[in-house]
Parts: C-alpha cells; structure tokens; sequence
C-alpha cells in the first residue's frame, strides 16, 4: 500500500479546511461536472489558493472528489462505467453520494460501518441518499476520518473531516456561505443527523480502496 500518497492526499484535504460550503438549489446545475461544487472533472485539482481566489466552493462529495483527483484517480461517474439502469444518470450527475455508492458497491469496497471500531486515517464514511423525500431532508453524505487513534479506542473518540453546512437549507439565502471544509468530533454530524439509534454513517471504505484504486 503507498502509504506515503494517501499521506499527501490527507495533507491536501487539510489545507482546504475553512473553504465554503454552498447549498446549491433546484435548477441551479444542470450537471455537477466542472471545477466548482462538486469537482468532477478528471484533472489535477486546484489549490486552495485557487478555490478562494475564484470565489468557489465545495459541497460534501467535492472533497473526495478532489482528493480522488489528488491523486489520480477519476470521478465516479466520469471514470469506468457505474453499471445498472441509473448509470446515465451517473454520468450525467456524477461525483454525487449515489454515485459514489453505485461505485464503490459495484467494486466490493464498501464495508458495513461499525460504531465500536476504529478507521485508519483517510477511511470514507457514507451515509446514503435518501430517496423517499427526494433528497429533501437529507442528500446523504461522505466525511473523511481524519487521524489514526489508538487501539483500544473507537471511531467515537476520532475526527472527521468534510465539507458540511451550519446553515439549514430553508434559510440558505440568509447569507451566501452555508458552512465550511472542517475538522470536528465524529459524535457531531452522527448525531445531529442519524436517522435511528446506531449511526447516521451506514458505510465505509478503507483509504487504500477509495484512494488508491481506480
């Protein structure tokens, strides 16, 4: 395993820490492809000097995106075919947390998430959309565990790192940024989120399989 670039990768995802995160509204994309949001283009990624300058931002899958693009790997959705009668619509919207699902289920990298462990640092998170509102309430989500702990501890002692809002959706235009890139406690997003009495967080991918593999 090259350990050594999902270092680097992980040192990357650190240094975007403090860009915004938008909501994004209905009609607004037509595609999430291009170099804003989501990230899905198949290309080195921009600093986050670059990001700032140009007065873009990043929602929750363009983080792993762009460190899928750090280190140079393609999107789901732009890179080998997602199988199965949504793939077009892979295509058209990739990048997203069903796509990333659809990828990583198709390839047997996902494993089942367990609260009484502990990820190596990098490990993917998942949290799947939610279909039956249509994404209303909750779009699912990707997090990135951010540092190694020791054994005898749990992912509940470790950090994540993702793109996530502080502003709810319904009061997103109140202001123009709707939160941030940031490095907080793994109980904060589980439990502001989950939908039962486990976890919000349902999958997980080791950094090597998400990383590391094409």
């Amino acid at each position: 395993m090259d350990n050594q670039k999902i270092v680097n990768a992980m040192n990357y995802a650190e240094s975007l820490v403090g860009i915004p995160f938008r909501w994004y509204v209905n009609g607004e994309l037509e595609t999430f492809a291009g170099d804003n949001a989501f990230w899905c283009k198949n290309s080195p990624p921009p600093s986050a000097a670059e990001i700032l300058a140009q007065d873009k931002y990043i929602v929750c899958s363009g983080l792993p995106n762009l460190l899928r693009r750090f280190c140079s790997q393609t999107i789901p959705g732009i890179g080998p075919k997602i199988r199965g009668k949504y793939g077009d619509v892979y295509k058209q919207y990739p990048g997203g947390t069903t796509a990333w699902f659809a990828y990583l289920y198709q390839n047997k990298r996902l494993q089942k998430f367990d609260i009484k462990a502990r990820y190596p640092r990098g490990t993917l998170l998942m949290a799947r959309y939610k279909p039956k509102d249509n994404g209303e309430k909750d779009q699912g989500h990707l997090a990135i565990v951010y540092d190694d702990v020791d054994e005898g501890k749990t992912i509940a002692d470790q950090l994540l790192i993702h793109s996530t809002p502080t502003v709810g959706y319904k009061d997103r235009d109140s202001c123009k940024n709707h939160g941030s890139v940031i490095v907080e406690p793994f109980h904060i997003s589980n439990n502001l989120f989950k939908w039962d009495k486990i976890s919000y967080y349902k999958w997980v991918c080791l950094p090597e399989n998400w990383l590391l593999l094409n």
